[in-house]
């Protein structure tokens, strides 16, 4: 369970009993953040918490030990932005991850590296840097939401499609799939 302010708290509901987490700035291992923003399970099983403010945290439930994953402006390979709002995982195992203000990140959970997709006017990219949603359909395309429309990735090629008002869509702020 996410909150805005008081961390996460796991609820286990065959000994119906709750376990609080939050952040602990003298301890590296806790949660990154209070604001808990999303949660997701992965296929291994991993439950990845996107916070906004402290980027991307894994739970460890054996040991209750956090691994934080956070933007650095010094290196490209790590998250490009802290405020962490979508988590998926791909058909391929990749986490795809979207951030408020700092675009869309695949992360290579072996490599453990962070590959960015950012707005750039010059080139094609995607539309807007504040991601909401994120679907992978059965063709392998992903669609991400942003503030500037829809848009749709193709991972053989990484280009994006936008789908804005002028090609139908009653509005350009998409939150939703």
């Amino acid at each position: 369970i996410g909150t805005w302010a008081d961390g996460i708290t796991v609820f286990n509901p065959v000994k119906n009993s709750f376990k609080h987490f939050k952040n602990d700035p003298d301890d590296k291992s806790s949660l990154s953040s209070n604001n808990a923003w999303t949660i997701f399970e992965d296929k291994g099983k991993n439950i990845w918490i996107g916070t906004h403010g402290g980027g991307l945290n894994l739970y460890n439930p054996a040991n209750d030990v956090f691994t934080s994953y956070q933007s650095d402006e010094n290196n490209p390979l790590s998250l490009s932005n802290n405020n962490v709002h979508s988590i998926i995982e791909d058909s391929e195992g990749y986490l795809w991850i979207g951030t408020d203000g700092g675009g869309l990140n695949r992360f290579d959970k072996t490599k453990k590296t962070f590959t960015r997709f950012i707005h750039d006017e010059k080139k094609n990219s995607i539309s807007n840097n504040s991601v909401g949603a994120i679907y992978e359909d059965g063709d392998g395309f992903l669609w991400i939401t942003t503030m500037v429309g829809l848009n749709r990735l193709d991972r053989k090629t990484n280009t994006f499609t936008v789908y804005t008002t002028k090609d139908g869509l009653p509005n350009n702020t998409i939150f939703g799939i």
